[in-house]
């Protein structure tokens, strides 16, 4: 984002990410000054981070300039003695900013590549969604007994086979290859026995007692649990890179000026979450099995400071080990 102040020469180009107090902070401070206040994502314009590093030799943010004078971080700047404050406000207000000024994005540097990030989500519905759907109603799931335990919300295979068999007109081949399809692409989970992997699926003497389990059924309650994920899967590197910015841009509208404090309440009841939870779902569905190291390392860095927040919401910040702990086994994947 730009503020702008008419008569000003130069300007102040803050290197920031979002969701980082530090940075909240020291924009706060600078704006409070009077002076036109550049803010660059370097979450989202990551291209400027080697130049950024070069210029400043260091890989923290926030990193300030006023016009081309380098300033450092949040801690060098509210270190800053009043006159020299006032001595780099006034560069700024009467000297035109020079050719060598700190860098801005070739693109507009306020927007986010393709419009907003926190819009409604539009993805090409799945193939299977509706009949996954329709699965819900038909009367198929329920109590299943295996011996002594009782498994609610489940289903065998040959179950589902008979009904995609005499409900929706499939042959037998067809209802074994879509039964093992809705498995594979993980609309449905296996709570007791194996999968089959050879013959039609749900059948064979290894597999008679194997029941499944809608995904949003799942009694493991992960963050993103209660509703199935109707999309398309979408690309891990493109779908995790949303959520992060999504969640870390609405941590930033919730975070004190002063960077100390969140208001996880009014977040919680912020519209935006809602939209980032949608979003979240999607991660039922992933794929990460065909993915590089170095992809899946940036899959999970991606979406790491989104789940954290995420559980904070959901669940309320631990004040404990224990609590933590209880955290972390609410997973979205």
């Amino acid at each position: 984002m730009g503020d702008f102040e008419s008569g000003a020469l130069g300007r102040v180009t803050v290197y920031s990410i979002q969701g980082c107090p530090h940075c909240v902070q020291a924009k706060a401070t600078l704006r409070s000054l009077g002076v036109p206040v550049f803010d660059v994502d370097v979450g989202i314009h990551s291209e400027l981070m080697v130049k950024l590093k070069e210029l400043t030799g260091r890989s923290t943010v926030p990193q300030i300039f006023f016009n081309t004078v380098h300033v450092g971080g949040n801690e060098d700047l509210q270190k800053l003695a009043p006159e020299e404050l006032q001595r780099l406000v006034t560069v700024v207000k009467e000297e035109p900013l020079s050719a060598d000024a700190p860098p801005l994005p070739e693109n507009n540097p306020f927007e986010v590549p393709g419009g907003e990030i926190d819009g409604e989500l539009k993805c090409e519905r799945d193939e299977f969604a509706d009949l996954v759907e329709d699965l819900k109603h038909a009367g198929v799931i329920g109590t299943q007994r295996r011996g002594l335990t009782v498994y609610k919300k489940s289903f065998s295979g040959i179950q589902l086979v008979d009904w995609l068999q005499k409900e929706k007109g499939m042959d037998r081949a067809e209802a074994c290859n879509t039964g093992q399809a809705l498995l594979q692409r993980k609309y449905m989970v296996s709570v007791r026995g194996s999968a089959q992997k050879d013959g039609c699926f749900g059948e064979g003497k290894e597999t008679m007692d194997t029941l499944y389990r809608l995904l949003e059924d799942d009694f493991h309650l992960p963050l993103n649990g209660g509703q199935t994920a109707t999309c398309s899967p979408i690309q891990a590197a493109e779908l995790s890179l949303l959520l992060r910015e999504m969640i870390l841009k609405l941590f930033s509208e919730h975070l004190s000026a002063d960077g100390k404090s969140v208001d996880y309440k009014g977040m919680s009841v912020d519209p935006a979450f809602e939209r980032y939870c949608e979003l979240a779902i999607q991660l039922q569905r992933v794929e990460l099995l065909s993915l590089s190291r170095e992809e899946k390392l940036a899959f999970f860095i991606n979406i790491y400071n989104a789940l954290v927040i995420h559980g904070y919401m959901r669940l309320g910040a631990p004040t404990n080990m224990w609590q933590r702990y209880k955290v972390g086994l609410r997973r979205c994947t």
